[in-house]
């Protein structure tokens, strides 16, 4: 599971292990994104995702509260212990995928699935942009229009309105799928 602690301002991740001799599981949390500043929150909106090796990938949005309010999209990738570089001695990776100024609303409603065609274990982050109240998606590819990440590439899917919330994807998985996106149409 992959949650958002109000508390903290921190993106968590609990996962319940079982061994084959034991009845039940035991629930294990981690922080995985934590700014360590008031003004700035990570972890809203959290979609979670395993690759074709089950390793755990994470998207969701950050705020930072300031004089010009910057919001965006993250994503994390478990790398194991204490090799990551989103917190110190944490197991997650980070990056962010794009941002914008002047909304606190932009990257929010998050939704991660990964494409196996053409490319494998591919990620597609669908997302709403609340300053144009449009619904976006961001692809980890080299070609297309660029994210604020360069190593992403970001396209608006639907901007007739206010376009966007409570999305889900799901990403191509073989040459006769495609890439599908439900959606809130306001």
């Amino acid at each position: 599971i992959s949650f958002y602690d109000a508390s903290g301002q921190r993106l968590r991740y609990a996962e319940c292990k079982l061994t084959i001799y034991q009845p039940d599981c035991s629930w294990e949390v981690y922080n995985v994104d934590d700014s360590g500043d008031t003004a700035t929150s990570v972890g809203k909106y959290s979609s979670l995702e395993f690759d074709l090796y089950h390793v755990p990938h994470i998207a969701y949005q950050y705020v930072r509260d300031s004089t010009i309010d910057v919001s965006g999209v993250k994503y994390a990738t478990f790398v194991g212990s204490a090799a990551g570089n989103c917190i110190d001695g944490g197991s997650w990776d980070c990056e962010f995928v794009t941002e914008k100024g002047y909304t606190q609303e932009f990257g929010a409603y998050t939704s991660l699935d990964f494409r196996q065609f053409p490319n494998w274990d591919e990620p597609v982050i669908a997302f709403y942009d609340g300053g144009d109240g449009s619904l976006e998606v961001a692809v980890r590819e080299d070609e297309g229009n660029r994210c604020s990440n360069e190593d992403w590439s970001c396209t608006m899917v639907d901007n007739s309105g206010d376009m966007g919330r409570f999305t889900s994807v799901h990403a191509q998985k073989d040459m006769y799928d495609r890439t599908m996106i439900a959606y809130y149409d306001s």
